[in-house]
């Protein structure tokens, strides 16, 4: 096992691992470590083929499909929306 002796993160950052880690019942340490092992694939692989799971091609296959319906926001419904979850967001965390 290598030991890395410090990463530089922000504080919000680590705010943001601590809560996660915390619901899961781990220190921040081991959060990390998971996430990483989760998201690198081994140093053999050479495709992202792990990554087309069943799941994730038939979201892939209903949004192509809604899309070829015509069943697809404006540009301007994509901003409010992002605006509103935004706005909700700053509700929830204030500085």
């Amino acid at each position: 096992m290598k030991v890395m002796q410090q990463v530089a993160i922000s504080d919000r950052a680590y705010s943001r691992l601590q809560r996660a880690a915390a619901a899961r019942s781990m220190t921040v340490g081991a959060y990390i470590e998971d996430l990483v092992s989760q998201d690198i694939p081994p140093a053999t692989a050479d495709n992202h083929e792990r990554m087309f799971t069943p799941e994730r091609l038939a979201l892939i296959d209903a949004a192509e499909a809604d899309a070829l319906a015509g069943n697809v926001y404006t540009p301007e419904q994509v901003r409010d929306f992002i605006q509103q979850k935004h706005d909700a967001w700053l509700q929830t965390h204030p500085n």
